[in-house]
This record gives C-alpha cells, sequence and structure tokens, in this order.
C-alpha cells in the first residue's frame, strides 16, 4: 500500500480489479482502453506481459532433453536429464529464480562443482551446493523500495514453521532516523521460527531500504538466532538502525 499511494501522490491513477475489455487506436493516433469499471484515454500503453523460456535454441534435442522448457537440474546445478553429469545449467535457464544475482551465484556453484569433480573430489560439499531455494533477496525499485527475503508469514506458516511476528513503523518507533531524509516513512517486518529463535524472512518498505537485504539475507541463510543479532550494533545516524525496535527483546 505503500508504494500505491506513493504513485497516488505523483498523480498516477491505479484500478485495482479491473479488467481491460478493449484497445482501440483511435483517428487522434492515441489508445481508447475500456476496462470492467472505466473507459480510459492514453497516447500509448505499455503491456507487462512477463518473461518466457528461451532455451529453444540451444541444441538440447541433441541430448534428449526437451526444447522450450527450463532446464531441470539439482542442487549442484547438474542438468537431471542427461547421463555422465557434464551438462550444467544456471540462472533463467534453470527457471529456480529468475533474477541476474542468482545467474552470477550459480556460476560460482558450477565453477565449485566442475572444479571439485575434475580433483575427483565429488561434489558435496557446502561450496558445491547452491542454497537458492526460499531464502533469496528481491528488491523492487520502487520509491519508496521493497525489499524482501526468505519466507513470508503466510508461507512459513504453510511449511510448518511454528511463527512469530515482529513489526516496526518509521518514525514512530525510531525518531532519530527522521533526521536522515525528511518526511522519512519506512516499516519492517520479521518473520521468526519461534522453535528455535531465528529469523526465518524479513521485509522492508522505505526510502533506501534495499540497503537493508544483505544484512537480513546473511541473518536469515546463517540461521542467526535473535539473542545473538540483538548484540548487533547498528551505527547511529544509519539507516541500519531501522533493526532495532524489531530486535528489542520483548
Amino acid at each position: 500500500m505503500r508504494v500505491s499511494r506513493a504513485l497516488q501522490d505523483r498523480g498516477v491513477e491505479i484500478h485495482f480489479d479491473s479488467t481491460v475489455t478493449s484497445v482501440a487506436r483511435n483517428d487522434s493516433g492515441g489508445v481508447s482502453v475500456t476496462t470492467t469499471d472505466t473507459d480510459l484515454r492514453a497516447d500509448e500503453i505499455v503491456v507487462a506481459t512477463g518473461r518466457s523460456v528461451n532455451t529453444g535454441d540451444l541444441g538440447l534435442e541433441t541430448v534428449g532433453m526437451p526444447v522450450g522448457d527450463f532446464v531441470a537440474v539439482d542442487d549442484h546445478l547438474t542438468a537431471t536429464g542427461v547421463d555422465g553429469k557434464w551438462l550444467y545449467a544456471i540462472g533463467d535457464t534453470t527457471g529456480r529464480a529468475l533474477l541476474s544475482h542468482v545467474s552470477q551465484y550459480h556460476a560460482g556453484i558450477v565453477a565449485d562443482v566442475v572444479a571439485s569433480r575434475a580433483r575427483g573430489a565429488g561434489a558435496d560439499g557446502p561450496e558445491s551446493t547452491a542454497r537458492d531455494t526460499v531464502r533469496l533477496a528481491q528488491i523492487i525499485f520502487t520509491d519508496p523500495q521493497v525489499v524482501e527475503v526468505g519466507y513470508t508469514e503466510a508461507a512459513a506458516r504453510a511449511a510448518g514453521f511454528t511463527v512469530t511476528t515482529r513489526n516496526a513503523l518509521y518514525p514512530g518507533e525510531l525518531a532519530e532516523l527522521s533526521i536522515l531524509r525528511d518526511g522519512f516513512d519506512a516499516e519492517g517486518k520479521l518473520v521468526i521460527d519461534a522453535d528455535r529463535d531465528t529469523l526465518l524472512g524479513a521485509t522492508f518498505v522505505g526510502p533506501d531500504v534495499a540497503e537493508l537485504v544483505q544484512a537480513a539475507t546473511v541473518a536469515v541463510v546463517g540461521e542467526v538466532p535473535l539473542s545473538v543479532l540483538r548484540h548487533v550494533v547498528a551505527p547511529h545516524p544509519s539507516l541500519s538502525q531501522v533493526w532495532n525496535p524489531l530486535l528489542a527483546a520483548s
């Protein structure tokens, strides 16, 4: 809601739960759009259609793999449909996570796997196993920014965790952050494994909060107990102080 409110403050009109029923180029060169709740006039239309698999011309059929599909891989990023463990896939071709930073991460994993197998050491070590499920960091570079890592509350409960959450609104719970930026307005949420007191996920919405995502990712991937995170002192004045009310002992 913070993102939609920011767009509306800038004059953007948002129609929720509305479906386009027709589009036509009008005589003036513009576009007429009819939706289930209104008629619109515009100069042009931008349509966000998502992404499709682009593996149709890689020659996968020559090794007996389906053409035009994601390449199924194991956690060593070895293609599962090819004998001999010689074919690897990374990034978007795997369908695991369509993010550029995941492609870079995968490249390092494959390099470790290939080097380890060349030494005859196998590929079962932690450096050679991709851990890109659930714990990925994602950023929406809107204004305000949205960052997320790990489980959402709903996903954590669905996965069978005993969940507690902590929420904070800023600057209401951390007034000193207002010195960073006029009108600083943000919020944060932690999803916690109540049985182990470890962080399962974190979400932040606000100005420049993308700078917080790596700290959250380290905490989630490292399964650092909150009792330890509480002693990670955030320097003043910095955006990292948004962690303080979230980690404070209840």
